[in-house]
């Protein structure tokens, strides 16, 4: 990710999570209000700035050191716009990416482990691109990146517990279901403190895959 991709992804953030979405409203205020245009325009404009500020995190830590927190993006041959974007990071087995990434010892200490493996998260395709096949080529390349450093054995993700489609696409390439949860209250509530925001309890499939060259 570089700089000037930053616009575009803060865009398919909040047509994905924002007020627009009525299924996956972005709830800085009660869902009751979200009929009043003025609290739509807020909550995205929260979300907006939101994501601008964590993508703009990301991109000082890539140029001050070298991240274990990396946001990859697809792009348009012809015009060099964004089709997809995911991301990876080092978590602890069966936690999600935080939106603030935090430094590898702090998540050893935060969770109480040594043991942390690659993550895939926040995984966006265009919808005016999908069924492309950009999400299989969006992954299949964080994939061999991975297998290219060569020091972890597995990848790990979550997916809504709902989304048929994305779990198709998981399973076709080799990721297995571990484990069906809810989002925990020691997650919701850091998630809160450290993010400024809070996404409606839904049920997650932990799915893992292994790594091999």
């Amino acid at each position: 990710m570089n700089q000037e991709d930053v616009t575009d992804i803060v865009r398919m953030f909040v047509k994905e999570y924002g007020a627009m979405n009525p299924q996956r409203p972005f709830t800085l205020f009660p869902s009751f209000l979200h009929r009043f245009p003025l609290v739509q325009f807020c909550d995205n404009f929260a979300l907006a700035c939101i994501i601008y500020l964590s993508l703009y995190q990301r991109l000082q830590r890539k140029w001050i050191t070298e991240s274990d927190h990396q946001v990859w993006v697809i792009c348009s041959l012809e015009n060099d716009n964004v089709l997809g974007v995911a991301e990876v990071s080092l978590e602890a087995p069966g936690r999600r990416a935080l939106p603030i990434g935090l430094p590898v010892g702090v998540k050893k200490r935060l969770f109480g482990t040594n043991l942390l493996q690659p993550y895939i998260s926040n995984m966006i395709i265009n919808k005016n691109h999908r069924g492309n096949g950009f999400g299989k080529v969006l992954l299949r390349e964080l994939e061999q990146v991975l297998q290219q450093h060569g020091q972890h054995q597995e990848v790990a993700l979550h997916v809504n517990a709902n989304a048929i489609v994305a779990q198709s696409l998981y399973i076709k390439l080799g990721y297995t279901i571990v484990e069906s949860k809810s989002k925990d209250f020691f997650e919701s509530v850091l998630r809160f403190m450290l993010g400024l925001y809070f996404l409606p309890e839904e049920k997650l499939l932990y799915m893992k895959k292994e790594l091999t060259l």
